[in-house]
């Protein structure tokens, strides 16, 4: 699944003319696929597909983008009015 996140961030940022790099991140020894790092300009998103990484809000620069499976405390949404969402539709033999 991170390579077709990665493969439709590409796509995305490339029909705007931007530049971005994507790392497959492992903080704190999580699985690989789990996390995906996309940096912009001077922006960044950590895209969360699983729960193996809880996502930090606000303190590292990176805006958590969150798979459908994983959970948002209320508190969260208290305090932040919304998160940020991605769903991976399965299409031919693969996801968009």
């Amino acid at each position: 699944m991170t390579g077709n996140v990665k493969s439709a961030a590409v796509v995305w940022f490339r029909n705007r003319a931007l530049q971005a790099d994507f790392e497959f991140a492992q903080p704190d020894g999580a699985p690989i696929g789990s996390v995906v790092d996309i940096q912009f300009q001077h922006h960044g998103l950590r895209v969360h597909l699983d729960q193996a990484v809880e996502p930090t809000w606000d303190e590292d620069g990176l805006e958590p983008v969150l798979g459908m499976s994983v959970p948002v405390d209320r508190d969260t949404l208290i305090d932040r009015w919304y998160v940020h969402r991605i769903r991976l539709n399965s299409e031919g033999d693969g996801a968009r």
